[in-house]
C-alpha cells in the first residue's frame, strides 16, 4: 500500500490536469494505475486540453482527404493523435467512409490472389490481419477453397511434420510421439523399426534392401508388404568390407551408411538431456583420435539413450566404433550430419 505524503499529493494535484498518469507515476516513483486511483478518490479531472485538441486547417484538410479511404489507425498515425479523437472529429464534420478503403481493397486483392494457394493463416500474415478476418472477408467476397486445394495444403503441412519426426528419430528419440500425423504414422514407425533391425530403408521409397547374412523378421516383413513395401536382397559383392570383423554385428551389415572407425578416445563431453513432447532424451558426444599419417584425424560421434551406460566410454579407451552416419535438411535449407554409435568394441 502506498503511503501518500503531503509533497506527493501536492505534485499530483498540480500535474494531474496536464500530464499523463505515466509521467506523474515516474515523478512519484509509483505506477500509473496508482496515480489514476488516487486522482479518482480526490475527484481530480484532466484539463479539457487533454481530451480535446485545437484542430488546424491543415489537420482538418488531411482528415477530410484521408478519412473516407483510410482506416482510423492510419489517419491517427498521420495526425499524431488517438483513434478516438479522429472518430469524434469525423462525426462532428459529418464525414463518411467510402464504400471500400484502400487498405480493404489491398486485403481483398491479396486474398483473391492467394486463396487456395496458402492457408488463411499465411494470407493473414501477408495482409497484417487475423486469420479469422481473412475468412470473413473471403466469405463476403463469395470465395471458397476447393476440396482439392484444402487436401493439398493439408498434405504439405503433414509432410513438414514428417520431416520433423524424422529429425527426432535421427537424434535418438522415438517416433511414437503425442502428435497426430495422419494415417501414414504407422508406415513411419515401420520404416524406423526396419532400419533398426538392419534393413536399408529410404523414406518415401517402397523398395527395402537387406543383406544375405541379415537375420530377417518374417512377421515384420509381411506387415510391411501389406503397406506396399517390397523386399530386395542386396548383392553380396556390393557390401562394404570391414577391416575389423569383431566389431561387426552379423545381423546389422546394412544400415544407413555404416562404417567402423578404430582409435583412441581423447575427450568425453558432458551428457545433454531434455524432454520433447513428453519423451525424455539424452545424448553424449565423444571425440575419437584416429592414428595414421603425419597428423592424426579427429572424429566426433554421438551416443544416445541407454547406450551411454551400456558403452561406458572413458577418456583413453582404445575402441572400434560402429558408426551410422545420417544427414538432415533444416528449415533454412542447410544440411547437417550426425554420427551415431551403434556398437562399441574395445580393442
Amino acid at each position: 500500500m502506498i503511503n501518500w505524503t503531503k509533497d506527493m499529493l501536492r505534485i499530483l494535484k498540480e500535474e494531474y490536469p496536464t500530464k499523463s498518469n505515466a509521467e506523474i507515476g515516474a515523478m512519484l516513483g509509483i505506477s500509473a494505475r496508482a496515480v489514476q486511483w488516487k486522482a479518482y478518490w480526490l475527484g481530480l479531472k484532466k484539463h479539457n486540453s487533454w481530451t480535446h485538441i485545437e484542430w488546424t486547417g491543415e489537420q482538418l484538410e488531411l482528415l477530410r482527404q484521408r478519412f473516407p479511404v483510410c482506416s482510423l489507425r492510419e489517419v491517427a498515425v498521420l495526425l499524431g493523435i488517438s483513434k478516438t479523437m479522429v472518430a469524434r472529429k469525423a462525426k462532428e464534420l459529418g464525414l463518411q467512409k467510402a464504400a471500400k478503403s484502400e487498405t480493404r481493397m489491398k486485403i481483398e486483392e491479396t486474398i483473391k490472389t492467394y486463396i487456395g494457394m496458402y492457408p488463411f493463416k499465411k494470407i493473414a500474415e501477408m495482409c497484417g490481419v487475423s486469420a479469422r478476418r481473412v475468412g470473413k472477408i473471403a466469405k463476403e467476397m463469395g470465395l471458397t477453397v476447393s476440396k482439392e486445394a484444402r487436401n493439398r495444403m493439408t498434405s504439405e503441412a503433414v509432410a513438414k511434420a514428417y520431416e520433423l519426426e524424422e529429425f527426432y528419430v535421427s537424434c535418438g528419440l522415438s517416433p511414437e510421439m503425442n502428435r497426430k500425423l495422419g494415417s501414414d504414422k504407422s508406415r513411419l514407425n515401420m520404416e524406423y523399426r526396419l532400419r533398426e533391425d538392419g534393413y536399408f530403408v529410404t523414406h518415401g521409397c517402397d523398395v527395402v534392401y537387406f543383406s544375405p547374412r541379415l537375420k530377417r523378421h518374417p512377421i515384420r516383413e509381411r506387415n510391411a508388404e501389406e503397406m506396399g513395401m517390397v523386399f530386395v536382397e542386396y548383392p553380396e559383392d556390393c557390401l562394404t568390407t570391414r577391416d575389423n570383423e569383431g566389431a561387426q554385428a552379423p545381423e546389422n551389415l546394412i544400415n544407413s551408411s555404416i562404417m567402423v572407425i578404430t582409435g583412441k578416445i581423447t575427450e568425453v563431453c558432458p551428457i545433454r538431456e531434455g524432454n520433447k513432447n513428453g519423451h525424455d532424451w539424452k545424448v553424449q558426444d565423444c571425440v575419437l583420435e584416429i592414428p595414421g599419417g603425419e597428423k592424426p584425424q579427429i572424429c566426433v560421434f554421438n551416443v544416445f539413450g541407454d547406450d551411454i551406460e551400456k558403452f561406458n566410454i572413458q577418456v583413453g579407451d582404445q575402441l572400434s566404433v560402429d558408426i551410422r552416419m545420417s544427414a538432415n535438411k533444416g528449415k533454412d535449407g542447410r544440411w547437417f550430419g550426425n554420427n551415431r554409435a551403434k556398437e562399441v568394441t574395445r580393442a
